[in-house]
């Protein structure tokens, strides 16, 4: 019995589990990625929608404070 073809097989389960694992990280990768652009919209929708209505507060408030 050779070994050369046992070598040879092994080598080749050896890339294709590398191969794999490689795959699945850059599949995490781009769910983390598309978890942080969702994050990153509701934060900008967010700051759009109350943007206007804390500056008003803030406004009122600094304007309580300087004329009491």
């Amino acid at each position: 019995m050779d070994i050369t073809p046992l070598i040879t097989l092994l080598a080749m389960r050896i890339r294709m589990r590398l191969g794999l694992q490689n795959r699945e990280n850059g599949q995490a990768l781009i769910e983390y990625s598309l978890i942080m652009v969702l994050v990153v919209c509701v934060i900008l929708v967010t700051l759009i929608v109350l943007g206007n209505q804390v500056r008003n507060t803030y406004c009122n408030i600094a304007g309580a404070v300087v004329n009491p």
